[in-house]
């Protein structure tokens, strides 16, 4: 399911500032919407998602608290010892903001992928999808379980 529009401004610049970090494959439409680029690096291979801020905001927080489904798509991408992952957000004023997935957290980056410091932020756990209890169990569902008890006082039928 999409959420909106392409950010089609957005991938054209991203893809050009990806460019200054190494060889750039686009990810075709539809075929994977988990990221939408590659960058190949002498030291490492990036994934990238890119999205578009709608507000004007450069907290860094907020901008991870808006893209929290983005961040978990791109986190589903398998990671080791020469992979990144990568998601880059570009505000209505044209500023952009680059962050990288790791299994634990989240770390700022420049443009050029250099880590800025003090920039980390803790990536959540994923959240659970609710338990529902089965209607097979009357126990979990509050009831005792006894078939041959009626709370209403009928016969069992057959009796």
């Amino acid at each position: 399911m999409t959420r909106g529009r392409r950010p089609l401004v957005a991938l054209k610049e991203a893809y050009e500032i990806a460019l200054k970090r190494g060889e750039v494959l686009l990810v075709s439409d539809g075929r994977y919407d988990h990221f939408h680029f590659i960058i190949f690096q002498k030291d490492r291979v990036v994934f990238v998602k890119v999205k578009r801020t709608l507000n004007n905001t450069d907290d860094p927080e907020k901008i991870l608290d808006n893209y929290e489904r983005d961040v978990r798509h791109i986190a589903r991408v398998p990671l080791n010892d020469v992979d990144a992952r990568e998601l880059s957000a570009r505000s209505p004023r044209r500023d952009f903001f680059f962050f990288r997935v790791e299994k634990d957290r989240i770390l700022r980056l420049l443009s050029d992928g250099t880590v800025v410091a003090g920039a980390e932020y803790p990536l959540a756990p994923e959240k659970a999808p609710p338990t529902q209890k089965s209607p097979e169990d009357p126990a979990a569902n509050g009831g005792t379980g006894d078939h041959t008890s009626d709370p209403v006082g009928h016969e069992p039928a057959g009796k």
